[in-house]
């Protein structure tokens, strides 16, 4: 049997927030984890009313309160939830628990959980899959499309709609590298427009131009973030024009992302940001973004090579001139023959495997560059009748290193030869597993809320336990006593 210093006792270590509650919603009873939790001393919350840390707003949970009192019993529901009020004044989210109880008198017991942490958590995945998403989204696009404002116009869009950044700016140098061009922008155009009298598109910063915090570093293939919108668009854009633009767009941060392939500079991303600043976590996300501005840029150059070789040539593009464009293009291509032999390889796979070309044509097969090399080539017979092929696999390079691939193939009319592009999806991989490990964690949270529950159930099963215990004792009190007034009238009686 337990007794009631034991069931305080029990009360006092929980590590929720037990309150009692009486007929006049005042607090009766406050642990030291409601003390904790809200910021109120138990002498100053007993005796004040429940409006002190569950604002009246609320009222699901004083009408619930209500018909626990009315009814005698606990009404079946999960959870409630609501914003709790800290002593000093800020709001945080919890979970309450209403169980109606009665130790000589009907009262009513709130269990109070604190749910920040896992309000924060399912928030942070939410994030993470948008942005996901977002870059699926736009990698797809820019393999589809063939025109380069257009592929950075989505990128920048995507910045902002998706990633929540305040405004984006795609820059690319121009065929003499004297300056980088703004392209496409997203976020607060019309603003830029009305204050300084000019399109944000269009505008052109000289490359060599020190005093620009953010070309200065692009030149030397470094990431920059600055807090003035001054420090990327000088000399071009006045300073005073740059601090109204600021001032009226709320940027606190703006991170300056390099597109750089084969340690050449192609252009630039400026992301504005209205936070003070911008974490390593969103910069390697952001430098995935940009890659796909690279391979945007690359695919643009390579459809304009074609063109222009097409006009000298009357249609005829020299073999001379289709092994520099296999060879420069921005995604890593190989031509494979039927046996899985690598026929010819271009300089990005090269770069991507890490061996040479004289290492791989015609000396190695596809399936050398598969870790579980049996799987995979089932899975590439599998789909070889159809023409062509989409695939995601783990990719061995020269030194052992494992990098995650998106592969297309496509079989070279007339032959049974295939071409195919690979994409480095690594970074993808790795914010799809760091969601992926933010669910686990949220899974995790939830089973301590069960785990928790049970402990409540037990809990309420030992209060039970007490009344019955604290009513049969009362009931023996009074018949002792009751026992004790006829033995007194039975003596006085007889005397």
């Amino acid at each position: 049997m337990i007794d009631r210093k034991t069931l305080m006792d029990i009360l006092e270590v929980c590590t929720d927030a037990i309150i009692y509650v009486d007929g006049d919603m005042k607090i009766s009873f406050w642990n030291r984890s409601a003390e904790e939790m809200f910021g109120w001393a138990k002498e100053s919350a007993i005796g004040k009313p429940l409006t002190l840390v569950i604002p009246l707003e609320y009222n699901e949970v004083y009408e619930q309160i209500l018909k626990s009192f009315k009814a005698k019993e606990a009404h079946v529901r999960k959870t409630i939830e609501l914003k709790g009020l800290k002593c000093n004044g800020e709001e945080f989210p919890i979970e309450v628990y209403i169980y109606p109880a009665r130790v000589r008198e009907y009262f009513v017991i709130l269990v109070v959980r604190d749910i920040t942490r896992m309000k924060l958590a399912e928030e942070e995945i939410i994030q993470l899959n948008r942005k996901l998403l977002a870059l699926q989204r736009i990698s797809t696009s820019v393999q589809k499309s063939f025109n380069l404002k257009d592929s950075l116009k989505e990128i920048a869009n995507g910045l902002v709609e998706s990633l929540g950044y305040t405004g984006s700016l795609m820059g690319v140098v121009d065929g003499d590298a004297i300056q980088i061009m703004a392209l496409a922008s997203a976020g607060p155009t019309n603003e830029w427009e009305r204050i300084a009298g000019t399109r944000i598109e269009g505008i052109r910063i000289p490359i060599d131009a020190d005093e620009n915090v953010a070309l200065k570093a692009n030149r030397k293939h470094e990431i920059a973030v600055t807090h003035s919108i001054y420090d990327v668009l000088r000399p071009t854009v006045s300073e005073p024009i740059c601090a109204t633009m600021q001032r009226i767009t709320g940027i606190k941060a703006i991170a300056c992302i390099p597109f750089v392939a084969d340690g050449k500079l192609l252009g630039n991303m400026l992301v504005g940001s209205t936070s003070n600043n911008i974490m390593e976590q969103e910069i390697n996300l952001l430098k995935m973004f940009a890659q796909q501005a690279v391979i945007a840029i690359e695919k643009n150059a390579l459809v304009k090579g074609l063109r222009e070789s097409k006009l000298k040539q009357g249609q005829n593009v020299s073999e001379e001139k289709h092994n520099v464009l296999f060879d420069y293009v921005g995604a890593a291509l190989a031509v494979i023959e039927e046996d899985k032999t690598i026929l010819k390889v271009n300089k990005m796979f090269e770069k991507l495997s890490g061996y040479s070309k004289e290492e791989i044509e015609g000396k190695l097969t596809f399936l050398d560059f598969l870790p579980d090399k049996k799987k995979t080539h089932m899975i590439m017979q599998k789909n070889k009748g159809d023409g062509s092929m989409h695939h995601e696999f783990e990719f061995l390079r020269k030194n052992g290193e494992i990098r995650h691939i998106a592969m297309n193939v496509q079989i070279i009319p007339g032959t049974k030869q295939g071409v195919a592009v690979l994409n480095d999806i690594t970074e993808m991989k790795k914010t799809e597993s760091e969601l992926i490990s933010k669910m686990n964690e949220l899974e995790e949270w939830h089973k301590l809320t069960i785990d928790r529950e049970l402990r409540m159930i037990e809990l309420k099963r030992r209060i039970k336990e007490l009344k019955r215990y604290l009513g049969r004792r009362d009931e023996a009190l009074m018949l002792s006593t009751k026992k004790l007034c006829l033995a007194k009238e039975s003596l006085s009686n007889r005397e």
